[in-house]
């Protein structure tokens, strides 16, 4: 994918996606990336899909919405209110030249690697360099805290606060008046009560830190908003089961097929992969494929596994000519 000046591309060598678009239509195809060399253009809007190439074993374009990106070095943004750290994922992104303003996700409770999913708790708008993404996702501990420096150290024995009920939003400023800039914590859950270690008073507001999901933030809120706690908030929440829809099912008309080969293939670089009908990727290296060959009504038919790319295998048909067998 070429980077057009203005535009947003950000890159992973080994990405894991659910759910990107193919080809829309009445019979979407539908593809899931599971470590796979992949580029994704952000649009200007955070509600657009990101365009993707997949340049792996095979090469191809597809779209997905509400794309988790990495953030890949330590970033300190929003006037030093804000510290990211290598692993942060940041979700909502939108393109601002050579921006993207983005919320960093503090708590994801029940989100797998790749899924189209909203976290639990963001911190949002934040103005984010292009060029700290990362499509590659980070296998560390996706609730450890930032680290905050000193002063989120020297907190240890300030104690907590917590919002005095249960919030959906808060407001973080920089100085300890109205007018300051802000960055705004958001919640899904329900009767969520945000808790911060505190750190300072002035008048009417009070300097807090958080951190969660290898974000922290620091800021003044108004004192009124909160109480004091005995220590932070638990997470709550288990798994859902809702992950994934998986693929259909499907039966054969016309006499049940009869394997003539199954394991690995080498496969033409240049070859086209179909669904039945129409080419949607190109092969980019012969080797590492996996391919079932069977008889069925009168004709041979190769089904592939690919590399780092999972798909209905009667989606991802090469003719039989494009294939060779080990000895």
């Amino acid at each position: 994918m070429p980077n057009v000046a203005g535009a947003c591309v950000v890159r992973g060598e080994n990405v894991v996606l659910e759910n990107v678009l193919v080809r829309p239509g009445p019979a979407p195809l539908i593809v899931q990336l599971n470590g796979t060399p992949a580029s994704a253009r952000i649009g200007k809007s955070r509600w657009a899909a990101a365009l993707l190439d997949v340049d792996g074993a095979i090469a191809f374009k597809g779209t997905r919405r509400n794309v988790w990106y990495t953030v890949a070095r330590t970033l300190t943004l929003a006037h030093g209110m804000v510290e990211l750290r290598p692993g942060a994922h940041v979700v909502g992104a939108r393109a601002r030249g050579n921006d993207v303003i983005a919320s960093a996700v503090m708590h994801a409770n029940d989100v797998l690697p790749g899924e189209e999913k909203d976290p639990d708790e963001t911190l949002g708008s934040l103005r984010i360099p292009c060029a700290a993404l990362t499509l590659d996702l980070d296998g560390g501990d996706p609730d450890a805290e930032g680290t905050g420096g000193d002063e989120a150290a020297a907190a240890e024995d300030a104690g907590y606060v917590v919002t005095r009920q249960a919030e959906r939003s808060i407001d973080v400023r920089v100085g300890p008046y109205e007018s300051a800039h802000r960055v705004t914590l958001t919640t899904g859950v329900e009767n969520e009560r945000f808790s911060f270690r505190r750190l300072a008073e002035s008048g009417p507001w009070m300097r807090v830190t958080r951190g969660r999901g290898r974000v922290r933030v620091t800021g003044w809120v108004r004192r009124a908003r909160l109480e004091a706690s005995d220590g932070p908030e638990t997470a709550t929440g288990g798994c859902s089961g809702d992950h994934g829809h998986g693929f259909s099912t499907r039966g054969f008309s016309g006499g049940q097929p009869t394997t003539v080969y199954k394991g690995p293939v080498r496969v033409r670089v240049g070859a086209k992969i179909d669904d039945g009908s129409d080419p949607w990727a190109t092969v980019v290296q012969s080797d590492g494929f996996e391919a079932h060959v069977y008889d069925w009504a009168g004709r041979r038919r190769v089904e592939l596994g690919i590399p780092g790319v999972v798909v209905s295998p009667w989606d991802a048909n090469v003719h039989p000519d494009q294939v060779s067998y080990p000895p």
